[in-house]
């Protein structure tokens, strides 16, 4: 899994295996970006999982189902 490396304005829920980046400069991301880099393999490799997972709970087919049918409802109503 990929693990974001985030500023606050991308509005990404980080949970407890992304990056948040202090403040939107170039310095700010390339600090961020080394100190991650720089963590222990095993810690990771557990976030990246972490992220892996997320995902696969979050962003699946059945969700988007859902999500989409309720909002194409919301919008028949909107109409009436």
């Amino acid at each position: 899994g990929l693990v974001p490396i985030v500023t606050k304005e991308t509005g990404f829920d980080i949970g407890s295996f992304g990056c948040r980046v202090k403040e939107g400069t170039v310095e700010a991301v390339c600090e961020s970006v080394r100190a991650f880099a720089g963590a222990p393999a095993n810690e990771i490799r557990d976030r990246a999982r972490a992220g892996w997972e997320f995902v696969r709970e979050t962003h699946n087919r059945e969700r988007f189902c859902r999500e989409y049918r309720a909002f194409a409802s919301d919008i028949v109503k909107d109409l009436k």
